[in-house]
Parts: C-alpha cells; sequence; structure tokens
C-alpha cells in the first residue's frame, strides 16, 4: 500500500484488519469475491462463489485455469487473452464479461474485472477482484440464463449498421400456457430454462440466443449464409422433436 493511501486510512482513527476489511466486503455484496496469491498460485474465494461453482473449497490452487475450464467454449478464447495480456506486462486490469458453468450445469452470464498488482520489480505479486453475475443487474433473464431482448436489439441494430449478412430465427414452445397450467409455473420456468440451456449448446459461433417473450427466444446468426442458418433450424427442429424430461418427469 503506497504512503498516501495510508495517511488516508489512518484518517480514520483506526489500523486496518485485513481480515476484518475483507469480511465487510464479502458481506455487504452480492457479487463473487476472488483474491490470488500470484507468488504461491493459491487463492482465496468468497462462501457465495463456492456455492455456485464446481470449486474444491474457498483456498483454490490455480483458480485461473481451473475458472478457464469453466467458462463456455465461445468465450475462453477472450478469457484467456485478458489473462495473458496481464502476465506479459501489457496491463494490469482484467475486465470480460463471459458465460460460465454453474453447479447446476446451466451457463450464466457474468463480467469478471479484477486488478493485478505487482511488487518494485515488476513481478505479479496479488490478483484480486470481483464475479458478477449480470441477472442481479436486470440485463439476464434470470429464469433462463440469457441475454434480454434489449441486448437481442443491440446486436441486430449492430449487424444492420455493420452490412452483415445473416438472420434470425424466431422461437416458441408450443401450447407453453398448457403447460404452466396443467404443471405450476415454477416447472413451467425449468422447461423454459432447460430448452434455453440446450439449444444454446447447439449453436455455432456465428450465432446467439437471447430471451424475447414469455415463451419466445430469438436466435441472431451473424455473418453465415442462408444455408448454414437453415441447417441450424433443422438441427433445432430435430432437438426440439424429441422426447425431454424437466425434473425427472
Amino acid at each position: 500500500m503506497t504512503k498516501d493511501k495510508t495517511d488516508i486510512l489512518e484518517q480514520l482513527g483506526f489500523e486496518l484488519d485485513a481480515a476484518l476489511f475483507y469480511d465487510a466486503i464479502v458481506k455487504s455484496t452480492d457479487d463473487y469475491v476472488y483474491i490470488v496469491n500470484m507468488k504461491t498460485d493459491t487463492s482465496l474465494v468468497s462462501e457465495n462463489m463456492v456455492r455456485d461453482f464446481e470449486l474444491p473449497g474457498r483456498i483454490v490452487p490455480g483458480l485461473v485455469p481451473l475458472w478457464g475450464s469453466l467458462i463456455h467454449d465461445r468465450d475462453r478464447a477472450r478469457y484467456d487473452e485478458s489473462i495473458e495480456q496481464m502476465l506479459s506486462g501489457l496491463t494490469d486490469v482484467h475486465d470480460v464479461e463471459y458465460q460460465v458453468r454453474n453447479r447446476k450445469n446451466e451457463y450464466v452470464w457474468v463480467v469478471c474485472r479484477g486488478i493485478l498488482q505487482r511488487d518494485q520489480q515488476g513481478s505479479p505479486v496479488m490478483f484480486a477482484g470481483i464475479v458478477t453475475n449480470l441477472s442481479h443487474r436486470g440485463k439476464v433473464d434470470y429464469v433462463t440464463g440469457l441475454f434480454m431482448q434489449q441486448e437481442c436489439e443491440r446486436v441486430v441494430e449492430e449487424c444492420l449498421a455493420e452490412g452483415e449478412m445473416g438472420g434470425i430465427l424466431l422461437l416458441g414452445l408450443d401450447d407453453f400456457s398448457g403447460i404452466n397450467n396443467l404443471k405450476g409455473h415454477i416447472y413451467g420456468d425449468s422447461v423454459l430454462r432447460q430448452f434455453a440451456q440446450n439449444v444454446q449448446r447447439l449453436l455455432p459461433d456465428y450465432a446467439s440466443i437471447y430471451r424475447h417473450d414469455g415463451d419466445q427466444f430469438v436466435i441472431v446468426c451473424r455473418n453465415t449464409s442462408y444455408g448454414e442458418i437453415a441447417l441450424l433450424y433443422e438441427v433445432i427442429n430435430s432437438y426440439s422433436d424429441c422426447r425431454h424430461q424437466v425434473d425427472g418427469i
């Protein structure tokens, strides 16, 4: 800690206890908090991070590659590039948005921000930051884990502005209101969640899916041909025509 920061903290009238400070931060936010000792490659993560993701405990050896293995294949290169830029000395800031798999085997959108601290010789000492679940910000649908209509509109407008070739698929679940009436809204939400997550796994790199309204979903296909879009539709249609179980029913 620099002298200026130490002087400011001393004006509070007490010596800063690191453990007390960390505990106060963790308890005051729903975000996931992580601190990485770069010398030993050992990390401390908040309890909610262990609860929600496949992590071995509060103390995690090799957190960076382990966390990377939970990131969706389409987003992992972006994550790896940010980490590599820090380790190579190009930046000390990590700020990446991606999908990561939780303990329910569902992909959720998060934004991960962190700062890399170095010693006087420039060697990495500590990497610390937070991971924010974007559904807590109203940007992501909490039922399906997908981006919502506003983000879909932004992507479509970007495609149109850049004159990209592509297309849109609009999907809907037949008689979904009947499912809600027969089984209840909790079961209906499970149907939507399973459908969204499974379709997302079927999508190639050029396609992304969004929650539109009710039982409707939009797939935006960028920089691709009509033939590829038609083939993707057939893949999704074949999946949808199969019999599925939700929550064992």
